[in-house]
């Protein structure tokens, strides 16, 4: 049992939103279930346009008829769910990037509601349901988010986008600090809308950092069996494992591990998801990596797949790798 054509994962930004997708969506698939994921970032997103948010904050202003057009494309958006045999899985699109930004740029919240319930109304013929990965104390979460990708620099890319905005111009926002008061009082609004809406919700704690606890309560409530990771052994891991390079940028792709897993040697150690025929997808990133050209007993060439900005191709064994 699913029950529904639809379902949204939302939460605070670092409340675990992609991984608790894909994950979902795998495990879909893995039950018979047909699945498709729509990533964050995805550059064929349904809702939202590649840049258009950094378009519309560089203008400052929202473009007339804008909240009209984002409704339109809810409304299509229902159309192709309704038209698909596939279960959708959509993350971060409602809260996080519509209520987001629309607060973001100092949308009146009665606004940004009737937005809200319209979209909601336009996705009711699909028995929509949500999972919403709550966590309570907003200061303690965003610092655990921040140290948890320290090495990537998030916590100041997260200043400095919400600081060009019209809330953090008006706001004065320029540190993490400042971040803590932009988020209460986006999920003051989340939880009022939240409580208006009819869907069938999930609410889960996402404080307690309890995986296995967080998933039972997602399959219980999508009436799916267990998710239980299968073990992993790797033939011949050296084959994959070495430094990759794309030759355009210049930059350097590490993979490491050995039989029992592959990762990328990234400060997170992302790892790599078993997807067959030598390829695996990318933890939490809605993309995989393929690797091909096998001499001497290595790959000689790794294809990154998928919907993301910015993402080069192929990567080739860099020289002196054996």
């Amino acid at each position: 049992m699913v029950g529904t054509k639809l379902i949204f994962i939302e939460g605070l930004t670092g409340s675990g939103k992609s991984t608790t997708a894909q994950r979902l969506w795998l495990h879909l698939t893995r039950n018979g279930h047909a699945a498709r994921w729509f990533y964050e970032h995805d550059t064929g997103h349904p809702i939202w346009r590649p840049d258009e948010p950094a378009r519309l904050v560089e203008v400052g202003a929202l473009d007339p008829g804008f909240l009209e057009e984002l409704s339109q494309r809810w409304r299509c958006f229902a159309a192709d769910c309704a038209g698909s045999g596939s279960v959708t899985i959509l993350e971060s699109a409602l809260f996080q990037s519509t209520v987001g930004f629309l607060l973001a740029m100092r949308t009146d919240e009665d606004a940004i509601a009737r937005h809200v319930m319209g979209a909601a109304e336009a996705l009711d013929e699909l028995s929509p349901v949500l999972v919403y990965l709550r966590r309570r104390d907003i200061a303690r979460a965003l610092e655990a988010a921040f140290a948890d990708r320290e090495s990537d620099g998030y916590a100041e890319a997260l200043v400095e986008h919400i600081a060009v905005t019209p809330y953090g111009q008006a706001s004065g926002v320029k540190d993490a600090a400042d971040l803590v008061r932009f988020y209460e009082d986006w999920q003051a609004l989340v939880e009022a809308l939240l409580a208006r809406l009819s869907w069938r919700t999930l609410v889960v704690d996402a404080d307690t950092g309890n995986w296995s606890s967080r998933e039972r309560q997602l399959t219980d409530f999508l009436g799916l069996p267990e998710m239980r990771d299968e073990p992993i052994r790797i033939e011949r891991p050296s084959r994959f494992c070495g430094v990759y390079g794309d030759a355009q940028s210049g930059d350097a792709l590490v993979v490491g591990g050995g039989e029992s897993g592959l990762y990328l040697d990234d400060a997170r150690r992302t790892r790599l998801i078993p997807a067959g025929d030598d390829c695996f997808h990318i933890a939490a990133l809605c993309a995989k990596a393929c690797f091909s050209e096998e001499s001497a007993g290595r790959f000689r060439r790794l294809e990154l797949r998928g919907r993301l900005p910015g993402l080069s191709p192929v990567w080739l064994r860099m020289e002196g790798e054996q």
